[in-house]
């Protein structure tokens, strides 16, 4: 994670980076680190505060809103949680990636594509590939003080098609007024 406190003609902005490992090849690496952010930033700040990375996660987000972390099984009835996950408690993996994901709006760090795009709108920023088959999951995010006033939250597909990333990076252009004085 990099923390960096920026000086802007409007303010001061406070800009977090991260690159969550996955699961699949951490375990629970990734979940003592979403865990470690959220309780780094979950806290009222009187400074502008953007944090943007590669997450990996989540597993996918419904039309419906609901947020589908990596603890999900989809079975019969539809999505539930695993008992276990990786070695630990299904609970408690679905709870490190939903904080991040979800409740940090609590704390004036919504999901900025999600704000602007609501969750009918489905973007990938990164492409599973498994012989023909093509799985998009939308890793890379950018959440930030509603007070940035974001207008505009897209993906750059074609740096990660001309082969510059593996990930589509995410651009966003705030509104953000110019203070006086």
């Amino acid at each position: 994670m990099l923390t960096v406190r920026v000086r802007t003609p409007s303010g001061e902005v406070e800009v977090h980076n991260t690159h969550v490992p996955p699961g699949s090849s951490n375990g629970w690496v990734k979940i003592d680190q979403l865990v470690g952010l959220f309780d780094g930033l979950a806290r009222e700040s009187a400074i502008p505060r953007i944090l943007c990375g590669d997450f990996n996660a989540p597993q996918e987000e419904l039309p419906t809103g609901e947020v589908v972390t990596w603890a999900k099984r989809r079975g019969s009835a539809g999505w539930r949680v695993a008992r276990m996950v990786r070695g630990g408690p299904g609970a408690a993996w679905d709870a490190g990636e939903r904080r991040i994901m979800t409740d940090l709006a609590t704390w004036a760090l919504p999901d900025v594509f999600r704000q602007l795009h609501g969750y009918a709108v489905q973007e990938a920023s990164w492409l599973l590939r498994r012989g023909d088959t093509v799985r998009g999951r939308r890793f890379d995010h950018v959440f930030a003080s509603p007070t940035l006033v974001p207008q505009r939250c897209v993906y750059l597909h074609e740096l990660r098609e001309r082969g510059l990333s593996d990930h589509s990076p995410v651009e966003v252009d705030f509104g953000w007024p110019t203070c006086a004085g």
